[in-house]
């Protein structure tokens, strides 16, 4: 943006207009499908995402 010759001081005005409807489809998506105040059981429910990995350490240090 700043090399389109926007004035910097925008940019976080342009990320929230961006970003609101995302949010606002979110929140709609929550309140049409899902019960509120949820409580998950972490006996009946686990994590589904990638396994644990190993890091390493930055070379250029």
């Amino acid at each position: 943006l700043a090399d389109l010759g926007m004035n910097p001081a925008a940019f976080n005005g342009i990320f929230m207009i961006a970003r609101t409807p995302g949010l606002v489809a979110h929140v709609i998506e929550e309140q049409s499908r899902e019960k509120p105040m949820r409580r998950i059981d972490p006996v009946n429910h686990g994590y589904d995402g990638p396994g644990p990995r190993s890091l390493t350490t930055n070379k250029h240090q």
